[in-house]
């Protein structure tokens, strides 16, 4: 890790002397952790997808009175130059991600950023971490203990409502994220209906995953059942283990009939324009199975329209939708402060 690139980064987040904000703005942070195949070169493909990423939240926040600091977290992703030798790199980099957890900077960096955003105590500032892939895994292992325990703060101490609660960073995205879906047990035996979430509880954590991403429906399963784990939970990735998903997230002609005692993040739906300039619906709804009301760590599917493949994330009406949910989560929590 490069001290001063770090220091650069939190002077950036609190409005320091040497940022380019001003110290009196509201800042509008977004963390990304890239995934398999990528690092920080300055050619490399996710790094400027991510950087016109920040131009288009810059563009939707200008009159926001927020400054808008985007932070690309890199780290080996990429270890073989040669195209065709890329794909036999998988189980590698998943190494090179588990010492990247192991070393524990991602969790210092965004514990010193929250800790900046409380000391600042503007309620207009917000942090959203978004990873990919083996970056998914390096930023839910990095989140996953704070968010647990504040969650196991805000328990009523027996059957109830839980208060409203969250993690370092205000919302955490995961896509197509490369990690077991046993990883995401703890969160998932809070769906019990002797608790309740606060109906002041806004998302907290949104992972998607698509029906095309063959490297985390086959590569990851086959190489989890060559090393001896054999059941369901560790031999699959977390979207595409049933029992845990939440939410669909689809095209529709229009947004379906809405459903009971749903939160707004039960049912999304925004408009976009696709590649050809025509208008779609894109609508994010609770699956039935899903009987949490207010459920504040969604698990969605989607399939290959939305992002096509692993790697394709970068689309641009996937891009509008996230963004539209980012906008609507950070509104939503502010007004339950």
């Amino acid at each position: 890790m490069d001290r001063c690139q770090w220091t650069d980064v939190l002077l950036e987040i609190g409005g320091g002397a040497t940022a380019t904000g001003s110290a009196h703005r509201s800042k509008f942070v977004v963390f990304y952790v890239h995934g398999w195949k990528h690092n920080s070169a300055p050619a490399d493909s996710d790094l400027q997808n991510f950087t016109a990423l920040v131009a288009k939240l810059t563009d939707a926040k200008k009159n926001s009175g927020q400054d808008v600091v985007g932070v690309f977290i890199g780290w080996p992703g990429a270890s073989s130059p040669v195209p065709g030798l890329k794909n036999l790199t998988f189980w590698d980099r998943k190494n090179a991600a588990d010492r990247a957890i192991a070393v524990s900077n991602v969790t210092k960096l965004l514990g010193a950023a929250a800790n900046i955003k409380r000391r600042r105590s503007d309620p207009k500032d917000f942090i959203t971490a978004i990873g990919h892939s083996f970056g998914a895994r390096i930023l839910f292992s990095s989140v996953a203990p704070v968010l647990l325990h504040n969650q196991s703060m805000a328990h009523p101490g027996g059957h109830g409502v839980y208060d409203a609660f969250y993690g370092a960073a205000n919302l955490t995205i995961l896509l197509n994220p490369a990690f077991e879906a046993s990883r995401f047990s703890a969160f998932n035996s809070n769906r019990r209906i002797q608790e309740q979430y606060n109906r002041a509880q806004e998302p907290t954590l949104l992972t998607i995953s698509t029906s095309n991403d063959y490297p985390t429906r086959f590569a990851f399963s086959a190489g989890q059942l060559l090393t001896g784990r054999w059941s369901e939970r560790e031999r699959t990735t977390l979207g595409n283990y049933g029992d845990y998903v939440t939410h669909t997230l689809r095209k529709t002609a229009s947004a379906p009939q809405q459903l009971a005692d749903a939160r707004w993040f039960d049912q999304f739906c925004e408009k976009t324009k696709n590649e050809r300039g025509n208008e779609e619906t894109l609508c994010l709804t609770r699956t039935a199975q899903e009987a949490q009301p207010g459920n504040p760590f969604l698990v969605a599917r989607t399939d290959g329209t939305i992002l096509n493949g692993h790697n394709g994330i970068w689309k641009d009406t996937f891009q509008t939708w996230l963004i539209k949910f980012i906008e609507a989560t950070e509104l939503a929590q502010r007004q339950q402060k």
